[in-house]
């Protein structure tokens, strides 16, 4: 799933990182001179072109003689499926929202409560030795629908800047308060410093994915090391593909590589390779997934059946694609439709019932729209811009858009029963720790959860009413 990206011509859109797929240049055919006619299968939803901004998908004291490796399974990947098209794009509707969504909890605000400093949790380590190897450790906490868990990895930075982990252990807290130490997680092999990126959770457990250092060159984040867990405590290595993106959901686990390509999993230990051109699209551009009670949703850009002759390349469309079990794909509509000479897409859950998509164009101008779904096959058009600028968090029974900036104050709103957003006040000991990049909020069965930036004090936000 590769294909060229201009970093420097992203979009701003919604976080989980953000992640954008910039469309590679499609050649149009001289030679006739006439326009190409459109497949059926290829048709933009109700006769018109969509966008979509992708999303953006996020330390620790250990000693060595606490490490274990953790036996690593081998996972036999399903041979690539060969997915059945479905021409016929899903009819733009307002539906109601489902049973389940109705009983979904609904937050009315938030109460804080500063966790204590002596938490559980040891102290960082950054020490160097004579010749020049520092040993240092980081933190990176992620929440789940059973509480939370902390990583605290630690490695040795030689002198020549080689870097090597020596072990990355868990923690899980229930509450936020009280922490219980797991097995270390599996470093064997993984020479450069691994650092333990995003936790989704899905039918077989949660599943943590990781990556080495950076290239200095840019690009998309590639994640090359998978864990896999039921309780948070004992973990499981798998050694897969490298992914740009991998969420989860109860319907199982999907990644995707930023090309055509994307994977599916049930178990997390076998994945079945699904080429996205084969169901529907020549030139389709993969920008994430998600998993949900309904299935799988991709999200993509397409390239626009051109009009006229000469044109150089195709403008594109945001596109969604839904399948119930990861073989058979159909086209979403989406309304209202957007074109522009470059697009992107992202999908994300907002719980295990209602999903939050996000489609922009750019070239002269830059568009950007929203939509939720109940079902992955029919959207609604979001109308609150707060949605497109501020990040999505959930813990699959309910989700929350978080804006974190630098000083530290958190604003949050929640979802009502017909997923608009609404401001939640916010009462207590607010958090006072600045954000960064390793200490997003993070949303977990208790809460909102804050931590400082080395990990030695958290603030707990719970819901005020449901």
């Amino acid at each position: 799933m590769n294909h060229e990206v201009e970093l420097d011509r992203m979009p701003t859109g919604l976080l989980r990182g953000t992640r954008l797929a910039l469309t590679a240049l499609v050649l149009l055919s001289l030679a006739a001179c006439v326009a190409p006619s459109a497949s059926s299968s290829v048709a933009p939803s109700s006769g018109s072109e969509a966008t979509s901004a992708a999303s953006g998908p996020p330390s620790t004291t250990a000693t060595a003689s606490n490490v274990t490796a953790t036996p690593t399974p081998t996972a036999t990947p399903t041979p690539t499926a060969t997915p059945t098209p479905t021409a016929t794009p899903t009819p733009t509707a307002t539906t109601s929202p489902s049973p389940a969504l109705l009983q979904a909890p609904v937050w009315t605000g938030i109460h804080w409560t500063a966790g204590p400093t002596s938490n559980g949790l040891p102290a960082p380590v950054n020490t160097t030795d004579a010749a020049g190897n520092t040993t240092s450790t980081d933190t990176q906490v992620f929440g789940w629908s059973k509480g939370f868990v902390v990583f605290r990895e630690m490695a040795v930075m030689t002198a020549d800047d080689d870097s090597k982990s020596i072990a990355i252990v868990p923690y899980v807290s229930a509450d936020g308060l009280t922490w219980t130490k797991g097995q270390p997680l599996d470093v064997k092999g993984l020479d450069a410093w691994e650092v333990v990126a995003g936790l989704v959770e899905g039918p077989a457990g949660i599943l943590a994915y990781g990556h080495g250092e950076l290239a200095t060159c840019g690009g998309p984040t590639t994640y090359n090391s998978l864990w896999l867990s039921k309780d948070g405590l004992s973990w499981s290595r798998i050694d897969k593909n490298a992914y740009t993106y991998i969420d989860g959901g109860s319907s199982g686990y999907v990644a995707t590589d930023y090309s055509s390509d994307i994977w599916v999993s049930t178990d997390g230990l076998a994945w079945k390779t699904v080429n996205m051109a084969t169901a529907g699209t020549k030139g389709i551009l993969v920008d994430g997934a998600t998993a949900f009670a309904g299935g799988f949703v991709v999200a993509a850009s397409v390239p626009v059946p051109a009009e006229g002759c000469g044109t150089a390349t195709s403008p594109k469309t945001p596109s969604l694609w839904w399948s119930r079990d990861g073989s058979t794909w159909s086209r979403d509509a989406l309304s209202p439709a957007l074109t522009g000479s470059q697009a992107s897409a992202s999908v994300q859950r907002i719980n295990d019932n209602a999903l939050l998509a996000v489609g922009t164009t750019w070239g002269k101008v830059e568009t950007s729209r929203a939509w939720t779904s109940t079902d992955g096959r029919v959207w609604t058009t979001d109308p609150d811009s707060q949605v497109l600028s501020n990040n999505l968090l959930t813990n699959g029974a309910y989700g929350l858009l978080v804006s974190y900036p630098d000083n530290g104050k958190v604003s949050v709103w929640g979802f009502n029963r017909q997923l608009r957003l609404v401001a939640l006040p916010q009462t207590g000991d607010l958090p006072t720790a600045p954000l960064t990049d390793g200490n997003r909020p993070v949303l977990g069965s208790a809460g909102l959860m804050v931590s400082n930036t080395d990990g030695t004090r958290f603030w707990l936000g719970t819901p005020t009413g449901s």
